[in-house]
């Protein structure tokens, strides 16, 4: 009897413990071998073949040699997106400047224009526009007149909710069948006067499907002021870096899956930014090259500013174990800060070790876009490469976050990484010479090179 008695207690313990574990099974059909309430990944059908699409924002007067790889340009692809709109469009942003300050009368800013007015004209055919804007600390004009029309316009007021972070990120959702996300922010110099790079993405309804949970994520937090301590369980995810989404992507099988930062911005199944990076990074076999405006191994914004070197140390650590070429191209520019020079010096110093055979290959520039015409000079936070990629042999990770702690810690953003088992594929490749084309230009100066102490001449000598 007294062993049937503690057999009854230990059961109904063990019952009790499993007890939210089998809820949960039973409440999230996420976590399910098929997710009942997603039709796209309980298909039978063929995968979708989508299209997946770079795109860039070369700045005026920078240019490259004859027959450089060229892209589709940002302003064409938000313009593609807003004139095939049918339903909505999602548009989660940092900020809004769209048009330049009016008492400028400045035609600087006319393709932002031209993008703002077909906003406006989306309200006006009935397309519900959605924004989701980190909280401005005055009346933003843009928003201002796009609610005005009929938008719904959200502010997500990162300093409670981030602490000492932002809304980073730059996701565009359309109908639920497009997509573009990058480095350009909702700014008219991101169109014309800033280096940009991001993916336009279409008829990928499994991919798109996971990426409308991202816009839900920011939406429910938006509007509730809040973050929970335990997500709701329609934002689970069933892809991650450990199981990736397999599809078709111009007829070359291919695996995806969408990141998040911070951490607690990561539902159960969602891997964190700097986990999708660090996994990019230690999945290499060949090279590691990064184009990013800013790489600090410290958090710039938080105080105290706290050593960070967890990107730094991955790099270091593939350069020197196991030989894997690094290259990593930041910006120069007036607002370039000079310790992120000696961090930069830090990396490129392993270059040439010869302890073992091979030699470590561990390489770092910094690209310029020049300032041509006087009135370039006067543009504030411009003539910058802003992009954030790192493409390997492997793999091509696309983001909203410049590469410091910061970004990774409190930050909100997100990336997309396109990966194994064909990185032979042609966007690849094209993301590949996007890199070669910069690395090698006559716009990317050594690192040893650069005037700490003159950034402009050093700027114009390139």
């Amino acid at each position: 009897m007294a062993y049937f008695t503690v057999g009854l207690i230990t059961m109904m313990a063990l019952i009790l413990l499993l007890l939210p574990i089998i809820n949960q099974y039973l409440s999230c059909p996420e976590i399910r071998s098929c997710d009942a309430n997603d039709r796209f990944s309980c298909s039978n059908n063929p995968p979708q073949n989508c299209s997946f699409q770079l795109v860039e924002t070369i700045p005026e007067n920078l240019t490259y040699p004859s027959g450089s790889i060229e892209s589709m340009s940002t302003f064409d692809a938000w313009m593609f997106l807003l004139k095939n709109a049918k339903k909505s469009v999602d548009l989660i942003s940092f900020y809004w400047l769209m048009m330049d300050r009016p008492e400028t009368n400045s035609s600087l800013d006319i393709q932002g224009k031209t993008v703002f007015n077909e906003l406006l004209n989306v309200i006006k055919r009935g397309v519900k526009l959605r924004i989701i804007v980190n909280k401005p600390n005055t009346t933003n004009p843009d928003l201002l007149a796009l609610s005005q029309a009929g938008a719904e316009v959200l502010n997500l007021e990162a300093e409670k909710l981030l602490k000492s972070g932002v809304l980073h990120t730059k996701l565009w959702l359309v109908d639920g069948q497009m997509l573009y996300l990058g480095s350009a922010n909702m700014d008219w110099r991101s169109l014309t006067q800033v280096k940009e790079l991001g993916i336009l993405i279409k008829s990928c309804d499994l991919l798109l499907s996971d990426a409308s949970k991202l816009v839900d994520l920011y939406n429910y937090v938006a509007s509730r002021n809040e973050v929970p301590r335990h997500w709701p369980c329609k934002f689970n995810t069933r892809y991650n870096a450990d199981n990736p989404m397999q599809l078709n992507v111009q007829d070359q099988a291919t695996s995806v899956f969408l990141s998040s930062s911070p951490p607690f911005f990561c539902p159960s199944g969602r891997t964190s930014d700097i986990n999708a990076i660090l996994n990019v990074i230690h999945s290499a076999k060949q090279f590691v090259h990064i184009s990013v405006m800013d790489y600090m191994p410290y958090t710039e914004f938080a105080k105290p500013h706290l050593f960070w070197p967890v990107i730094d140390d991955a790099l270091r650590r593939v350069a020197v174990e196991k030989k894997i070429e690094v290259k990593i191209l930041t910006s120069l520019w007036k607002h370039t800060k000079p310790d992120m020079l000696q961090y930069m010096k830090s990396l490129a110093s392993l270059n040439g070790l010869s302890f073992t055979k091979p030699e470590t290959s561990l390489q770092a520039k910094l690209f310029c876009v020049p300032v041509v015409m006087p009135y370039q000079q006067t543009i504030p936070y411009a003539r910058v490469n802003h992009n954030k990629y790192m493409v390997t042999d492997q793999t091509a990770y696309i983001g909203t976050s410049n590469w410091s702690g910061d970004y990774f810690i409190n930050t909100a953003g997100v990336a997309i990484i396109i990966g194994e088992p064909t990185p032979s594929g042609e966007d690849h490749h094209h993301h590949q010479a996007i890199f070669e084309r910069d690395w090698y230009s006559n716009y990317s100066i050594g690192v040893w090179n650069v005037d700490v102490n003159n950034f402009t001449i050093s700027c114009n000598s390139a």
